[in-house]
This record gives C-alpha cells, sequence and structure tokens, in this order.
C-alpha cells in the first residue's frame, strides 16, 4: 500500500486510497502538471516479471487509444519501484455498491438504463479484443450530471496472451468472488479447481480449455444486474459452488431472480439467468446480442403496461379492439428498437503512438448508440376538423393547377432540352442519413430520415445509410484537418463491427455506418464515399491500415496515395439528385467505379 502524499512518476500526489482487489489498488491523486480540475485517478498494478511487464506496456498503450462516453479516459501509463500504474480520468459520484449497502433495489427501468450504458462500453471494448474481466457494481458509477461509467477497464485483458499463463496460476488480474464466471475463476484460484477436480467430471477439462471472452463479461453483467434488481448479493450462488452442485446432479443455488422481486417481467428473468449460464456456449454470444435482446424486453413491457392501464377503464368491446391494436403496436415498436444500431464505430480521431497532441483533433466523433423506448401514442378522440381541413386544402390545390394551366397556355413552348443519352453500364447508388436531434446532450424528439441536404446543428448524432448499385465494394472515409493543416482521413465504414469489416457489399442489401456527432468547428463536413465493382488495392489497403490504427489511416505515405486516388478517381459522368418524398439522394453514375464527395453542413 502506497502511503498518502507521495510522488509518482515525478507529478501525480497521492490523495488516497479509492479502491482496492485482486486488480490492485485505485488512489485519488492530484496532476500538478495541471491547474483547475485535475484530479485523476491511478491503478497499482504489482508486476511479477519481465513478460508481464511488457505485456503491460502493450495493453497500455492500446488502452490509452480508446474513447467512449461511458468509459473514463486513460491519460498516462508508466512504471515506477516494481509496479506499473495506469492513470486514468477521475469520476466523481456514487458508484452502485454504496447504494446496495444502504438496502437500495433498483426499479427494472433503471437497471436496463444502466445495462445499456455498460453493454455500450463492451461493445466498444469488445471490438477491440478487450474484455473487463471485473463487472460489479463496485466498478459502476453514476456521476453528478446522471451520466453512467464503466470503470476499471483499465485492468481489461487486451494483448495478454491467456495460453502464457501456467494453469491454476495467479493472473495478473484477477478476479471478483460472487460476479465472476467459472472460466475465470478456475484461472485464478486452485482451491475452486481442487474442489471441482474431486467430481472427476469432464466439465472441468472443458473449462480449463476456455479463455475468458466477450460471455465471459456478460456473466459477470448479468450477476451485477441480479443484484440490482433483487438486491441479494450472489454471494452464496457463486461459479464454483454453482458448478459444483449442478454437476453433483443437485439443484442450483441461484435461486430464481423473480423470487426476490416479483416485479422482474418474465422475459426479463429468462434473460438474467441466460446471462447466468455456467456454460459460455448457453449464454449471448456477445453484447450486441444481449443489448437488443433487453432492448426488446423493455419494448414489449411498455407496451403492455399501456394496453393494461387503457383497457382497465374500456368496456369489453373497446378492450378487444384496444388488444388488437396492442399487439400491432407492441410488434412494431420491438421491430423498432431491434432495428437501433447497438455498436458504436471505431473512432473518427485517435490517437496513435507517437503522435503529437495537435493531431488529435477531428470535426467529428463517435457518439453512444441511441438508447431509449419509444412511447406509444395515445388514441385521440376522433374529431370532424380533419375532414373539413382536407376540403380546405383540396379547394387550395385546385386554385393552384387551375392557375397552372392558364399559365402554360399563355407561355411560349420551350425550345427541346438534349438530354445525355443513357449508357450501357449506367449505375445508381443512394444514401440517406437518420438524424437524432440533441438538446443538452439529450435526446430531442424522434429520430429523423434525412436525405443529408439539410443544414444540421452542432451536437446532432447521424447514421449514413447505402444502396449499393450492384455486387462490389463500398467505403467510407471522413476527411478532416488537424491544427497543423494537414489532411488526415477516418475509416467510417467498414468496420471490424460493421459488415463483419469487410467492403464487399450486394445489392440491392442496405448498408449503415454506426452513429456519429457533429461537434468541433461549424462548417461543411467532408465524407468520401468509394464503390468499385472490383475490390480498388489503394482503398482495401487504406482499409487495412485503418483496422490496424484504430480507425485512422495513419500510414503517412498511404494516405497521400489514398488523397492521389479519391482526387483523380470517378471522373465519369455524375449526377445527384434529392428524393425528397424518399429521403434519400440517389447518384447516378457511369462505369464500374464510383469516387463521390459527400458534404454534410453543421451550425
Amino acid at each position: 500500500m502506497l502511503t498518502n502524499g507521495k510522488k509518482l512518476d515525478g507529478r501525480y500526489i497521492l490523495r488516497e486510497e479509492i479502491g482496492s482487489g485482486g486488480f490492485g489498488a485505485v488512489y485519488r491523486a492530484t496532476d500538478t502538471r495541471f491547474r483547475g480540475n485535475n484530479q485523476v485517478a491511478i491503478k497499482q498494478i504489482p508486476l511479477n516479471n519481465a513478460e508481464a511487464a511488457e505485456s503491460f506496456r502493450h495493453e497500455a498503450n492500446l488502452l490509452y487509444n480508446l474513447s467512449h462516453p461511458n468509459l473514463p479516459k486513460v491519460t498516462n501509463c508508466f512504471q515506477e519501484d516494481g509496479a506499473s500504474f495506469i492513470v486514468m480520468e477521475y469520476i466523481s459520484g456514487d458508484d452502485l455498491s454504496e447504494s446496495l449497502k444502504k438496502g437500495r433495489r433498483y426499479t427494472v427501468a433503471e437497471s436496463l438504463e444502466i445495462a445499456d450504458a455498460v453493454l455500450d462500453a463492451l461493445e466498444y471494448l469488445h471490438s477491440f479484443t478487450i474484455f473487463h474481466r471485473d463487472i460489479k457494481p463496485h466498478n459502476i458509477k453514476i456521476s453528478g450530471n446522471g451520466k453512467i461509467y464503466l470503470l476499471d477497464f483499465g485492468t481489461a485483458k487486451g494483448s495478454f496472451d491467456e495460453t502464457t499463463l501456467p494453469r491454476n496460476g495467479q493472473s495478473i488480474t484477477g478476479f471478483t468472488p460472487f460476479y465472476a464466471p467459472l472460466e475465470q475463476v478456475l484461472r485464478v484460484d486452485p482451491n475452486s479447481y481442487l474442489l471441482l477436480q474431486s467430481l472427476e467430471t469432464p466439465f472441468l477439462e472443458e473449462f480449463l480449455n476456455w479463455k475468458t471472452d466477450a460471455r465471459s463479461d456478460i456473466y459477470s453483467l448479468g450477476a451485477t444486474l441480479y443484484h440490482l434488481l433483487t438486491n441479494n448479493p450472489p454471494e452464496k450462488a457463486t461459479a464454483t459452488t454453482r458448478a459444483f452442485s449442478v454437476w453433483s446432479g443437485k439443484p442450483d443455488p441461484l435461486l430464481p431472480c423473480r423470487s426476490g422481486n416479483p416485479e422482474i417481467p418474465d422475459r426479463l428473468a429468462q434473460i438474467l439467468h441466460r446471462c447466468l449460464e455456467i456454460e459460455p456456449e448457453k449464454r449471448f454470444q456477445t453484447a450486441a446480442d444481449l443489448r437488443r435482446e433487453l432492448k426488446n424486453s423493455a419494448a414489449a413491457n411498455s407496451s403492455l403496461k399501456v394496453s393494461e392501464q387503457l383497457t382497465a377503464v374500456l368496456p369489453a368491446a373497446a378492450q378487444n379492439q384496444l388488444n388488437e391494436e396492442a399487439n400491432l403496436m407492441r410488434g412494431a415498436v420491438s421491430q423498432q428498437q431491434a432495428d437501433l444500431p447497438s455498436e458504436p464505430i471505431l473512432r473518427l480521431s485517435f490517437d496513435v503512438e507517437n503522435e503529437s497532441e495537435t493531431e488529435k483533433e477531428t470535426a467529428l466523433r463517435p457518439i453512444e448508440n441511441l438508447i431509449g423506448e419509444r412511447k406509444l401514442d395515445q388514441p385521440n378522440p376522433k374529431s370532424k376538423m380533419p375532414f373539413y381541413l382536407g376540403l380546405l386544402i383540396l379547394a387550395i390545390i385546385s386554385g393552384i393547377f387551375a392557375g397552372w394551366l392558364l399559365w402554360q397556355n399563355s407561355a411560349p413552348t420551350p425550345l427541346p432540352i438534349a438530354e445525355k443519352p443513357a449508357a450501357k453500364n449506367a449505375r445508381n447508388l443512394s444514401y440517406s442519413l437518420l438524424v437524432q436531434k440533441m438538446r443538452d446532450g439529450k435526446k430531442f424528439q424522434e429520430p429523423f430520415e434525412s436525405s443529408g441536404q439539410e443544414i444540421f446543428e452542432t451536437g446532432y448524432r447521424f447514421q449514413m445509410r447505402f444502396v449499393p448499385p450492384a455486387d462490389g465494394y463500398l467505403y467510407l472515409f471522413a476527411e478532416g484537418v488537424n491544427e497543423r493543416q494537414e489532411k488526415v482521413f477516418n475509416l467510417i465504414f467498414p468496420t471490424p463491427q460493421r459488415n463483419d469489416g469487410s467492403a464487399a457489399v450486394s445489392a440491392p442489401r442496405q448498408y449503415e455506418t454506426g452513429w456519429n456527432q457533429f461537434d468541433g468547428k461549424t462548417g461543411t463536413e467532408n465524407f468520401w464515399m468509394i464503390w468499385n465493382k472490383t475490390e480498388p488495392e489503394i482503398a482495401e489497403k487504406a482499409r487495412a491500415n485503418a483496422f490496424q490504427n484504430a480507425g485512422v489511416v495513419a500510414d503517412g505515405s498511404l494516405k497521400n496515395q489514398l488523397k492521389d486516388y479519391l482526387l483523380t478517381s470517378g471522373k465519369n459522368y455524375v449526377e445527384a439528385s434529392k428524393e425528397t418524398d424518399k429521403k434519400i439522394t440517389k447518384v447516378d453514375f457511369e462505369g464500374d467505379g464510383l469516387v463521390y464527395l459527400i458534404h454534410l453542413e453543421h451550425r
């Protein structure tokens, strides 16, 4: 344990220990290099050999380059006095464990909101093959402004190779009892291994061959939600005791969550217990899968409550009609929730090693995924007003049409305009935007479709959607400049979470990017769209380079080649037109390749 007042790395003065566990100790410290809000959190990780220290260095570099709204930013890492330290943004506020100790039981709505934020962060971490491995109420904090943070990801498993760890040896990351899955416990707890070995079961050997992965985090989040909803920590039903009972032919000691809280809907209870399956293949396989199920569960439950409240005051005939409408609405809302984005894109401006601070800005940044339940509209009493309003509109339209006919008859006949002859390989690519208005950082109104021709406000969130003209390869790069007025290119599509990381697309399927946000200086944002019948070499190399550098084309030579390719390609006939009724922009062109610059304006 380090003493308060100790100075680390020549700049951080320790103020107090704010946490400890299998991972090490966490301290609140003051960064003397800055004034004002200079509080940081420093995680101490003891390392016992050079191999572990080298692994830590590689992972720390990876963590430093991460950025997500529900994760504190890693700002520094260093090694001193035989230990390694990770410096992170300090998040004030209470963690969930404090309120649970006071006897609070979180509502279903509160728990789902927390789960959605945590899963948003997990999707992002998992996209870089980083697994948290210590999700618990203590590591989830709600700041003073109500923002939810997942803490302690600074000791997650990223580049650490578990195959190098001795069987039953102590991992530098450890685990937390009650919340850790069996595949994680067995790697760091010899007593659990010896207990289960006494059963002489083949399951044990299978677990020893499993590495911790996304499903391990899903188990821990399930245990956390179980605790939040029931206020009963699963301390009597750890993964080891549960496996011992089940593999011995005895009942699972984990009590059904509805026995601790009857208000938990059946569907949500089923989801929680699937998260807590002992065997990983029986759990949800990805954070995106779990997030989608929770949203569908929330939507169905919300629709059901509306229906129940209204039928209480309606006669039987009206109740039957309402039940039919509610079933249709429930299905529509569930589909809308399923269609909402569940995966964030790669960061648009990413800190790369040895890059100066001035090269880390861009006018766009990734944002939280669209979250929340859609409210069902209450039926309004019927009125005759729409009928009379329709008659008035019809009269006005008739008058305008009559005037137009009169003008046509009196106006001179225009000369015919020569049309461009249709090309044999004429093609058409369409794109559109789904836009979410924001007010004071919160969602305002429902998202709306846009052709991309409007002027958007700073802070608005948007998602680009494309329909390719034929089977081929599709790329989208965001162009920006840093403070030295050097061009930077960020890959928006594909990403590891979009189209499985592949640029190969098929028509007439629609493809979409992750969610982005207008930010930084107002003005014009440039997006380069590339479609080609065959795989374009430069674009594909840029994609591969961006995947290695968290979204940014970092190789200087390749960046120049990409710039030249964008400026010199796609010289064939190109014409764009907006279809207002369909909320799309159509790009007509000739040939087997297209390079098209999309301008989006924000003020």
